[in-house]
C-alpha cells in the first residue's frame, strides 16, 4: 500500500490532502477519509486530534484497555494490539482492515506531514 499526502488549494485555503493506492469499488479509501477527517478544524486542532489517535495506538498495542477507539467527525478506527479496522460513522459498507503497525506508521507520516507546515505543492509518499 501507498499513501500520498499533499496541500492542496480548496477556495484559497491550503488544505492537507490524503489518498491511498487502495480504495474500495467506489474509489473511496476509508484510510484516507480518516486521516482528513478534521470536522474543519485548524491546523493545531489537528494535530491534537493526530496525538490523540497515536495515544490510542500505543493503549492498544500494550492491550491497556480493550475496545479502543479513534473517532473523528464521520469516521473511526478500531485498534487492537494487531489491527486498526477503519469504518464510516455512517454506512457500513466502508470499511477498510490494516495492521496496527502500517497504521501507526501511516499516522505519524501524517502527523510529521502537517506538522511540517503548509506549503503549496509539497507532498510525501509512505510506503508500507
Amino acid at each position: 500500500m501507498t499513501v500520498y499526502f499533499s496541500w492542496e488549494n480548496a477556495g484559497g485555503y491550503l488544505i492537507p490532502f490524503c489518498r491511498s493506492s487502495v480504495e474500495n469499488d467506489d474509489g473511496i479509501s476509508p484510510l484516507a477519509c480518516v486521516l482528513m477527517d478534521d470536522g474543519g478544524l485548524d491546523i493545531p486542532d489537528v494535530l491534537s486530534s493526530l496525538e490523540e489517535g497515536l495515544e490510542k495506538i500505543e493503549l492498544a498495542k500494550r492491550a491497556e484497555s480493550t475496545g479502543v477507539e479513534w473517532e473523528r467527525e464521520t469516521w473511526s478506527v478500531k485498534l487492537t494490539p494487531t489491527d486498526a479496522t477503519v469504518y464510516s460513522l455512517h454506512d457500513a459498507e466502508y470499511v477498510e482492515n490494516i495492521s496496527i503497525s502500517a497504521f501507526e506508521k501511516i499516522l505519524i507520516s501524517w502527523f510529521e506531514f502537517i506538522s511540517a507546515g503548509q506549503a503549496e505543492g509539497a507532498s510525501k509518499k509512505v510506503d508500507v
